[in-house]
């Protein structure tokens, strides 16, 4: 599900789409495995150096931007490896997700360390315990609830949505009577 637009209590929240900078950096890893050092390793490390610098600072500000740094300043040619096209083709496509000097400005994460946790936390360890089973309407309550716990926002949820339904031993007298 693609979030263009997302609101919270009727107000659209600002949604900044980031690319992880190690998924990045592992691109620029590939490039770099494919340019032609020959035995001078040190000559790989300072040029990969290089690029994660530019990648950190201003370089990406256009899907133009790789042919104009890299490929010009550093003499860079494509080569016929599919995984370097790759590489390539990915660091074009996403340029426009990777200002990481501007959202370090901003104190925004640019690694996606912080999803991945909040992944195994809520999903892993309530859905992955031993011997369990789950269609998905009932891990999709599970997960939602575990969010809303975590957040700690149990009491206003509680409050908005449950409180205003009628009180389960309400409806057992109603019913008596």
């Amino acid at each position: 599900m693609f979030l263009s637009k997302f609101y919270v209590d009727g107000r659209r929240i600002k949604i900044t789409r980031v690319v992880d900078y190690y998924h990045a950096s592992a691109r620029l890893t590939t490039i770099a495995n494919a340019l032609r050092f020959g035995k001078n390793k040190q000559a790989r490390e300072d040029w990969l150096s290089r690029m994660r610098k530019l990648l950190l600072g201003r370089w990406l500000g256009s899907g133009d931007a790789f042919d104009r740094h890299v490929k010009a300043k550093y003499k860079y040619k494509s080569h016929a490896s599919d995984k370097t096209k790759d590489a390539e083709k990915y660091l074009r496509r996403y340029c426009r997700f990777m200002n990481y000097h501007a959202l370090r400005e901003l104190h925004y994460p640019i690694g996606s360390g912080i999803v991945e946790s909040a992944a195994k936390q809520i999903v892993s360890e309530r859905l992955k315990l031993s011997g369990m089973r789950w269609e998905h309407e009932g891990s999709q309550n599970t997960i939602t609830l575990r969010c809303i716990l975590l957040s700690n926002i149990w009491r206003e949820v509680y409050l908005r949505k449950l409180g205003q339904k009628t009180p389960v031993s309400d409806l057992i007298t109603k019913k008596a009577a």
